[in-house]
């Protein structure tokens, strides 16, 4: 309390000292104001009503200043009526307290303890526990909630009643997730603003998903434009055996598959080499289709000429 809120407190209770018969100031030192018997080591001030929701400070029991720019004190409420209200230890810290246990604090450095009085950065939230995989909201370490939504926070968990958004309002990456290591930190997924994610790498290229490493998956599925069952169609030109003989030859690949420096070079698409892979196979069935009448026509012709030398 500074001087000048001790001696309008002192003038007030003086001025109440000689005309109030519920006052006392005893032998004993002890200034009693709406009582005879204070309690306490030096002054009592005991009143009726309370402040309450409405903040009404004429229901006060101490009065600092007027109404409508004063501090109003009864037994369990505080309330400033002015726009600021100070709190100031001037050269210690701040410390809350229930049950006379220690709740938090704000030190000398204006760092804030919440569950400890030590705290390590400018705010520490410390508790014991653990949301544990579930939604047990009075077991988070932080609760934020605007009385729909509610977000839960633990050392190592968070987790939202509703939807979860992450951005960034900068030109650069939405969100990078590290390792620390020692003094370093290791990138190990990047989230780009143009919604690109590079997972061991920060360069994507053209790719939405890019992965430094192996990829392992129980099931792939890649949507195509088309498939190649045209080759059973009767329109279809099947190039001829011989055809196929002399570009095998000259190219050193099947026609319509990419060239072993080219796949090296830029990669196959997965979709793409699937629908070539099976226009190949279809096409080799025409071939043992055709194959297969061929051979049927010479066996006839053999058995013909069996007969005939018989």
């Amino acid at each position: 309390m500074n001087c000048n809120s001790f001696l309008v407190i002192t003038l007030l209770v003086y001025s109440t000292l000689f005309y109030g018969q519920s006052n006392t100031l005893p032998v004993n030192g002890k200034i009693g104001i709406g009582t005879l018997s204070p309690q306490g080591t030096a002054l009592n001030v005991v009143g009726t009503g309370t402040i309450g929701p409405s903040e009404n400070l004429n229901n006060s029991w101490a009065l600092v200043g007027t109404p409508n720019l004063g501090i109003g004190i009864d037994n369990n409420q505080i309330t400033q009526a002015g726009d600021q209200l100070y709190l100031e230890a001037k050269d210690g810290e701040i410390r809350f307290k229930t049950k006379t246990i220690d709740r938090g604090v704000i030190d000398v450095s204006g760092s804030f303890g919440f569950g400890t009085i030590t705290p390590v950065g400018k705010v520490e939230i410390r508790n014991t526990g653990t949301l544990a995989g579930s939604w047990q909201p009075d077991k988070s370490f932080l609760n934020i909630n605007d009385g729909v939504n509610t977000l839960l926070i633990d050392p190592n968990e968070i987790y939202g009643s509703t939807t979860l958004h992450f951005g960034s309002v900068g030109s650069g990456d939405i969100a990078v997730f590290r390792t620390l290591k020692s003094n370093s930190a290791v990138d190990v997924m990047t989230i780009k603003g143009n919604g690109k994610v590079g997972i061991g790498t920060k360069t994507t290229g053209s790719h939405k998903l890019a992965v430094e490493g192996s990829i392992g998956a129980r099931e792939i599925k890649v949507e195509i434009a088309s498939w190649p069952d045209y080759v059973f169609k009767d329109s279809y030109n099947l190039i001829p055996l011989n055809q196929l003989e002399k570009f095998v030859s000259e190219n050193g690949h099947l026609p319509d598959v990419p060239k072993e420096q080219k796949a090296k070079s830029e990669g196959i698409n997965l979709g793409e080499m699937n629908a070539i892979l099976l226009k190949k196979i279809e096409e080799l069935t025409l071939y043992l289709i055709e194959e297969h009448k061929t051979n049927r026509a010479l066996s006839k012709r053999i058995e013909t000429l069996e007969k005939i030398i018989k």
